[in-house]
């Protein structure tokens, strides 16, 4: 089981790393954060983790209320 300190140790390393590769853009630079995040779970055994950070690429997008229109 992954410890709360290597887990914040990782999420930190992973966004910075990313915010370093892509500092013009959210979208790209959330890309890269969820594909290190993601390949870090994978090698620290939390598969489950790892499904669920692609799974929020599954997701519909939002679409606009009528009351919006």
């Amino acid at each position: 089981m992954t410890t709360v300190a290597k887990m914040r140790s990782t999420i930190l390393r992973c966004a910075t790393e990313a915010a370093k590769e892509e500092p013009r853009s959210v979208e790209y630079r959330l890309h890269s954060f969820i594909a290190k995040l993601s390949g870090s779970m994978e090698s620290m055994g939390e598969s489950e983790l790892d499904k669920a950070l692609w799974n929020l690429f599954a997701a519909p997008q939002p679409q606009p209320s009528a009351a919006g229109a």
